[in-house]
């Protein structure tokens, strides 16, 4: 019968073991492996020994290069269109950019692809720091679109105009 120490040896062998051939498995999913007592590990310790000689060998291999952790970034807007007054704006995080629709836009609104184009345009004039965007009172946004005082004028909510 093995002992605790040559049981605990083991599991770190089938420990590193696994690591090696499955590296995209998160390390907690390899100590639940190999580390929580199961009864099929309870069995496997306690077998005979056997007569054929073992030789320890050792494994001067590199484990390969991981990717950096980095955090996932994530950002969202949320786009309404107010038909009446020809007016779209985009809503992100606590701000709100309201945006006069102009010409052929007004019309290309109406589709999936001119919608889109238009939406990419009001992110693009968002993320352009060299621009400054003057602010909009909750009095001036409702009196632009009740539509969209109702999502811009909460509190802690700043409008701003883009053109």
């Amino acid at each position: 019968m093995k002992s605790l120490k040559d049981s605990d040896n083991l599991r770190r062998k089938q420990f590193h073991r696994l690591a090696d051939d499955h590296l995209d498995l998160d390390l907690e999913q390899l100590r639940r492996c190999t580390y929580e007592p199961s009864y099929e590990t309870l069995a496997t310790t306690k077998t005979a020994p056997s007569s054929t000689k073992h030789h320890a060998t050792h494994h001067h291999r590199t484990h390969g290069t991981h990717p950096t952790k980095e955090p996932a970034e994530t950002d969202s807007f949320s786009f309404k269109y107010d038909p009446l007054k020809h007016l779209m704006v985009a809503m992100t995080h606590h701000k709100c950019y309201i945006y006069t629709v102009m010409g052929t836009e007004s019309t290309d609104v109406h589709t999936s692809h001119g919608l889109h184009l238009l939406e990419t345009k009001l992110i693009t004039m968002v993320d352009d720091s060299s621009m400054t965007y003057s602010s909009m009172s909750h009095d001036e946004v409702t009196a632009a679109s009740k539509l969209f005082a109702r999502s811009c004028n909460k509190s802690g909510m700043t409008t701003f105009k883009l053109n």
